[in-house]
């Protein structure tokens, strides 16, 4: 078998084995959001405190989009801003 072809092969099994890695991460953490009731709360309170704004949702969900793994609120309600001085 010559070089490149060889190259070729190894090169199509890493990319397959690259993506498989990254389903299953996606999967676990998909997983292990839905089991975790403390997770979306952790979630919540750093978009919180990194924006301002106070969050209320349905649902987190984990997915895999076009730029890697992202986590979806759904059906999310953004309420006035939290003022500190309460």
């Amino acid at each position: 078998m010559s070089f490149a072809r060889r190259l070729w092969k190894w090169s199509l099994i890493s990319a397959a084995v690259l993506v498989l890695l990254l389903v299953l991460s996606v999967a676990g953490l998909r997983l292990w959001l839905e089991s975790s009731p403390t997770v979306a709360a952790d979630v919540v309170a750093r978009v919180e405190a990194a924006t301002g704004l106070r969050i209320r949702f349905d649902r987190l969900e984990a997915h895999l989009g076009w730029y890697g793994p992202e986590l979806v609120f759904r059906n999310a309600r953004i309420l006035a801003k939290r003022s500190d001085a309460t």
